[in-house]
């Protein structure tokens, strides 16, 4: 196996000070990237890799640091719905309630009722369909309703910052609020026709 020699190179063209200057046992300049840029994963834009006395190029960065960290974030995230899925009882249809969530599933769910509708169709068949569950549960429960639009109202009124993970700022509160009020509208709309249903059948 050959071995390369490699260091990061800036947007500048010259050898990154303080990079990293390593030998890489690979077979080719393109494995040798690979491996230098997952040992010392870093935003540098390119690799400059030597090879014997002749031997050299210059490649980009295969995987740059912050691809990675998407990539985890990414991952994190699939996690978290999979595990809601699991504890909300969607994964069978036994559905409980969601007083049983902790805080931080609480904010996962509502984090995914908030962005699930931008971001379904870039996700694969499998999260799509776990994620669309997640949010029609979060979407039409009326006490997880309830609790985000007086949440957002009081935060609104008192002009305080929110730091939880579902709703981050005045703009998004006041939209946050729109589909909670929306959501609680239909709620009451399914409500009142369901009752017209049973008066004109003679239930009670």
């Amino acid at each position: 196996m050959k071995k390369f020699t490699c260091i990061y190179r800036g947007p500048d063209g010259f050898p990154v000070k303080g990079s990293p200057s390593e030998k890489v046992e690979a077979e080719t300049f393109e494995e040798a990237a690979r491996t230098f840029a997952s040992k010392y994963p870093t935003d540098h834009p390119t690799i400059s890799i030597q090879w014997g006395v002749l031997g050299s190029e210059v490649l980009k960065n295969p995987r740059p640091l912050s691809q990675m960290q998407e990539e985890m974030g990414k991952q994190e995230h699939r996690k978290r719905l999979l595990r809601l899925y699991e504890k909300t009882g969607a994964s069978t249809g036994a559905i409980g309630s969601l007083l049983d969530l902790s805080y931080e599933d609480i904010c996962d769910l509502v984090e995914n009722m908030w962005e699930f509708p931008a971001v379904c169709e870039d996700l694969d068949p499998e999260e799509r369909a776990i994620g669309e569950e997640l949010y029609k549960l979060a979407f039409f429960d009326r006490n997880l309703q309830a609790g985000l639009q007086t949440m957002i109202l009081n935060q609104i009124a008192s002009g305080q910052p929110n730091t939880g993970p579902g709703v981050s700022n005045t703009a998004r509160n006041a939209a946050m609020l729109g589909g909670a009020a929306l959501a609680l509208q239909k709620l009451n709309q399914i409500e009142e026709n369901t009752g017209d249903v049973s008066d004109g059948l003679g239930f009670d």
